[in-house]
């Protein structure tokens, strides 16, 4: 059972628990979203959520947005978000970070002179994140890399 360890005006941080199998049925071939294919020919498979969305989970947690703050860029109230402590990040990716004590979610934008934490709502609000100064400083720190967004429709 996953367990809330955290939580803010953002959201609730859960631990990650891969003691059971998650398994479902996968159309590998895919779901025609035009013009109905035939379904004689699909292929089922195996799928398991807790592998194939999970690469590392000793360092994989869980967060539950809050609010509709971020619905611009396609993050939604309730969107359940899977977070890697483990990952280093890669320009463009969204990472959980820690900004004046306060969690918030980021965009990285890597440049020569370092690693910044790009605001969604408005691109020339940011912070830079500098990991040799910020292991002293939790005012701007890195949490995790988001992996996947999971809404429900």
């Amino acid at each position: 059972m996953n367990s809330k360890i955290i939580s803010s005006d953002l959201f609730d941080i859960y631990s990650f628990d891969n003691s059971s199998e998650i398994r479902l049925l996968l159309v590998e071939n895919g779901i025609s979203a035009g013009f109905p294919d035939s379904s004689g020919d699909l292929v089922h498979i195996d799928f398991d959520l807790n592998t194939d969305l999970i690469k590392n989970p000793a360092s994989t947690f869980f967060a539950r947005l809050k609010g509709n703050k971020l619905t611009a860029k396609g993050f939604f109230d309730g969107d359940l978000l899977i977070v890697d402590r483990s990952l280093i990040p890669k320009q463009g990716n969204t990472v959980l970070c820690i900004i004046n004590d306060a969690f918030a979610i980021r965009m990285v934008d890597i440049k020569e002179d370092g690693i910044y934490f790009v605001h969604f709502l408005e691109d020339d609000n940011f912070e830079k994140f500098d990991p040799e100064k910020d292991k002293s400083n939790p005012s701007s720190l890195l949490w995790g890399v988001v992996t996947y967004s999971i809404r429900k429709i």
